[in-house]
């Protein structure tokens, strides 16, 4: 169940920063930013890392998408 998670993880975290590439809309390479993000620091979580992904909410979620 764990692998099956992580790599649904990393498929949306390829698939957001793919996107962000792609899009020509600022407010839309915002969005799949923070979902790329956030999809980085529920994985962090996944692998045992609670403080790095609560550093990568506040600090880039948090303070650069603000």
């Amino acid at each position: 169940m764990t692998i099956f998670l992580i790599l649904l993880l990393l498929l949306i975290i390829l698939t957001a920063g793919a996107a962000l590439l792609v899009v020509r809309d600022p407010m839309h390479g915002a969005v799949n930013l923070g979902v790329s993000l956030l999809a980085l620091s529920i994985l962090f979580l996944v692998l045992g890392a609670p403080f790095v992904a609560a550093l990568e909410v506040m600090l880039y979620v948090g303070a650069i998408l603000v």
